[in-house]
C-alpha cells in the first residue's frame, strides 16, 4: 500500500468527516424518535 500524500489525506478526511457527522446526527435523532414512540 502506498503512502498517502498530505493532499490525499486532506481529501479523504474532507469526504469522511461530513459523512460521519451526518450519520451521527441522523442516528441520534432516530434514536430519540424511537425512544419517544416505542
Amino acid at each position: 500500500m502506498k503512502e498517502l500524500t498530505k493532499e490525499e489525506v486532506k481529501i479523504v478526511a474532507g469526504g469522511l468527516w461530513p459523512a460521519f457527522v451526518a450519520g451521527y446526527f441522523v442516528g441520534s435523532i432516530a434514536k430519540k424518535l424511537y425512544n419517544k414512540y416505542a
